[in-house]
């Protein structure tokens, strides 16, 4: 027994029997309280140190399927992975293609560019001779 229960069991009844309850005042504690707190601290019970939790504490096999999956059911998912690979292959060959064309825009850009130099350079040189 926890020392708190003492007290309340040697504590003398405040009120007499006969009387019912009344509501505590403001300044009172309710001894209802007191009891359902009481009540709810139960000591924690603490298990003895176990080396190996499983041996302690067996736990059930998990439930196996009774039927194996339905060949059909398989061959649905192999044709929907099949698919989807076919995609990714697709998507692959559309990016290298992509790509293809991108690095041909670059050199296209970058050679018109070049020349766009070239130009305003003989147009400052022709410029500069008519002076």
């Amino acid at each position: 027994m926890l020392a708190s229960e003492h007290s309340e069991e040697a504590a003398p009844m405040q009120e007499p029997p006969d009387q019912p309850p009344r509501p505590p005042s403001a300044g009172e504690a309710d001894p209802d309280a007191r009891k359902a707190a009481s009540a709810k601290a139960k000591p924690i019970r603490w298990e003895p140190y176990v080396e190996r939790p499983e041996e302690a504490y067996p736990v059930s096999e998990p439930a196996t399927p009774a039927t194996a999956p339905e060949p059909r059911t398989e061959a649905v998912g192999d044709a929907v992975i099949r698919a989807m690979l076919d995609q990714l292959r697709e998507e692959r060959e559309r990016v290298k293609r992509l790509e293809a064309k991108l690095a041909d825009a670059t050199a296209k850009a970058q050679e018109m560019e070049l020349r766009a130099v070239r130009a305003e350079a003989r147009l400052e040189a022709n410029g500069a001779l008519t002076q």
